[in-house]
């Protein structure tokens, strides 16, 4: 599904949310994800848990993982909109996909590896936040979610990123 990797290569993609300054939750979320375990509408109709297996954000297509956390057109209008404002602040283009969408960046030579997989994991965070809230995503709510995330991490934290996190989605 997301091509042959290498031991390397999935050592390096656990070790995403090892190294990620997040909270547990959201650690606790990726390593859902790659085991593929997240309570999606396709698993849980799967399961006999759901009565439908069909994408609460779209209602077009089966919830699994990647249509969830990347294929739904709601959600991609999210990943479009939050690396658009990375290239505002970075000056630096990435194009989301698939692979990185689900894994993050485990591929050490791309410049700011750590800040886009904080991003991402952030994202997907949000992401589910509105499945479980039944609420549509949208990008004003994500850069909110941003603006929120970013002001308590920085108090916490002694990062530079949370200020080029705050830079980026502030409105």
């Amino acid at each position: 599904m997301h091509g042959i990797l290498t031991d390397e290569q999935w050592e390096n993609i656990f070790l995403v949310p090892r190294i990620a300054p997040v909270d547990n939750k959201i650690k606790d979320l990726q390593y859902k994800i790659l085991m593929r375990f997240l309570p999606t509408n396709y698993l849980l109709f799967e399961m006999k848990k759901n009565n439908s297996q069909t994408c609460v954000f779209c209602m077009l297509e089966p919830e699994t993982i990647e249509h969830l956390l990347f294929d739904c057109v709601h959600v991609r209008n999210i990943w479009l909109h939050v690396f658009f404002e990375w290239q505002n602040v970075t000056g630096h283009n990435f194009e989301p996909t698939l692979q990185s969408c689900i894994f993050g960046i485990f591929d050490r030579s791309v410049q700011y590896i750590n800040e886009i997989n904080i991003i991402i994991l952030l994202v997907k965070s949000y992401i589910m936040k509105c499945k479980y809230e039944n609420i549509m995503p949208s990008p004003e709510a994500v850069s909110k979610m941003f603006s929120y995330k970013v002001s308590l991490l920085s108090q916490v934290k002694n990062i530079d990123l949370w200020l080029l996190l705050k830079l980026m989605f502030q409105n």
